[in-house]
């Protein structure tokens, strides 16, 4: 599947603890990114490219590939750095510690809008 930034997407947005203390399928060294403002993403997203065994070289780990997501609280971009092995096609699962700005965390699964944005010239914070 050829994404493109600004493309949106609508599917469930849900939160996760698994990014404390480990790296995800990037291999990302949580000290190198805000440890609060990162996503894991469906396997549609986050399946090998054909040849490629080493998910830390995966396209969407790179740098310059972060998610947007908003909710009825407010919008946030968070950095790819692992893989929701339970997510569907479109749904998107930010780090617990700032789910609380899109949506009521007690809800724990709510349908929001999201895309791909450029980390480099849309870093990831509240927006």
């Amino acid at each position: 599947m050829k994404e493109s930034r600004g493309q949106n997407y609508v599917g469930d947005a849900t939160f996760y603890t698994e990014w404390r203390g480990g790296y995800g399928s990037c291999g990302l060294d949580r000290a190198l990114y805000d440890p609060f403002y990162v996503c894991a993403l469906s396997r549609h997203f986050m399946a090998l490219p054909p040849g490629m065994t080493n998910p830390n070289n995966h396209p969407k780990c790179d740098p310059q590939w972060c998610v947007e997501v908003k909710g009825i609280r407010g919008t946030i971009v968070v950095k790819v750095s692992d893989t929701c092995w339970g997510c569907q096609a479109y749904d998107v699962d930010v780090a617990d510690a700032v789910y609380h700005y899109l949506d009521d965390p007690n809800k724990g699964r709510v349908r929001m809008n999201w895309r791909f944005v450029d980390c480099r010239t849309n870093p990831p914070g509240v927006k």
